[in-house]
């Protein structure tokens, strides 16, 4: 394994490029990240030392089970999905709108544009919610959904309708059930689609009238979230910050626990693409805004926020199943693999009487957490 990130590590610098290792074992994805720690943070050095920090506080939040992904549509981009500008231009061209009413159609207000769509697509007989769904849906999923759904979360929350995340999800050998549908408690993890989803277009959220008739329809789901607000902490990904559920349901929680206002009080991050010193005025107090460059090259950006969430999961990856497992022992460290030695022996010594006992059942799940079962872990990716 040594070798293989060497080698990555050479061409990447020869060829100016970035190399994603995609790992389909359990084992060899934990080993890898730890071998890549032990580089310590010169891997990761184009995010400034306040990026790095950060990167393993949220790491660190991951691995208590605290840290909540919540994504927006910038997560999706890299896949080919559409800014909500780009999506305006394609259903304004399938609306047959002409370029006059195009222009004035952008000064109005998001949701208002929404709904004259809608309106322009019902004279013709269309819905403009399968038109939607159409332009979003996407067969795959780029760095960003890979690493988020590799994160140890029992539970994400996203405004995006494509299924991204899901595929990305079921890729890595996780579980999930997504909420509003077929929830199942056997689970790894839960999905919250606050805004609908494309393999249901009747359920997508995006006009003024949908946003007025949300409250009455889905406010169990906005409770999920206040709740995920107050009980963990929420990363934002993606965002502008501009959409107006979630600023009401920033402004409920904080209303209904003032206490979350204090500096003491970290509840969540959004990690935004540039600084902007208004977006500070904004959020003040009500969430750590975490800008990735100061610049405004949005393919750096970009690249930056990838880079950032891949040090979150190298230092989120606390699986040590390689220990154990065979075909290992030469990657191991010296203190590993004198801690192997005594482990196998401690398996070897255990009676069948022992193995059987609370304790001793106890025992024999941490060995084959470490690697003494022989059955497969689910795949993983590292930039």
């Amino acid at each position: 394994m040594q070798c293989v990130l060497d080698e990555c590590e050479r061409l990447a610098d020869a060829e100016e490029v970035d190399i994603a290792l995609v790992l389909q074992d359990q084992r060899d994805f934990a080993l890898a990240q730890q071998i890549r720690i032990r580089s310590g943070r010169s891997l990761w050095n184009e995010l400034n030392p306040n990026l790095q920090e950060h990167a393993q506080r949220l790491a660190g939040l991951a691995l208590k089970g605290q840290l909540v992904p919540f994504m927006g549509a910038g997560v999706s981009i890299s896949a080919g999905a559409p800014t909500w500008a780009g999506l305006i231009d394609r259903l304004a061209s399938a609306a047959g709108l002409n370029q006059n009413e195009l222009a004035e159609l952008t000064k109005r207000h998001v949701l208002d544009q929404a709904s004259i769509l809608r309106a322009v697509f019902s004279q013709s007989g269309r819905s403009l919610n399968e038109t939607i769904a159409k332009e979003v849906r996407l067969e795959r999923y780029g760095l960003a959904p890979a690493i988020l759904a590799s994160l140890p979360s029992k539970q994400a929350i996203t405004l995006n309708y494509d299924e991204l995340f899901e595929q990305a999800s079921e890729d890595a050998g996780i579980s999930l059930a997504v909420i509003p549908g077929d929830f199942s408690a056997g689970t790894d993890r839960w999905l919250l689609k606050l805004h609908g989803t494309v393999s249901e277009p009747e359920s997508i959220v995006l006009t003024r009238e949908d946003y007025l008739g949300y409250s009455s329809t889905r406010s169990a789901l906005s409770a999920l979230v206040k709740a995920n607000l107050i009980t963990h902490h929420l990363l934002f990904v993606g965002f502008g910050l501009t959409d107006d559920h979630f600023h009401e349901i920033v402004h409920d929680v904080r209303r209904a626990l003032p206490e979350l206002s204090s500096k003491s009080h970290d509840v969540a991050t959004a990690i935004t693409l540039f600084e902007d010193p208004l977006d500070e005025y904004a959020w003040k107090d009500k969430l750590a805004l975490l800008p990735l460059t100061q610049g405004r090259d949005v393919a750096q950006a970009a690249r930056l926020l990838e880079i950032f969430l891949d040090m979150v999961l190298a230092y989120a990856t606390d699986s040590h199943s390689y220990l154990l497992a065979d075909n290992y022992r030469e990657a191991l460290t010296d203190t590993e693999a004198s801690i192997r030695q005594k482990l196998l022996a401690l398996s070897g010594d255990l009676t069948p009487e022992e193995r059987a006992s609370s304790e001793g059942v106890r025992v024999v799940a941490l060995l084959d957490a470490l690697g003494a079962s022989k059955s497969p872990g689910a795949p993983g990716i590292i930039e």
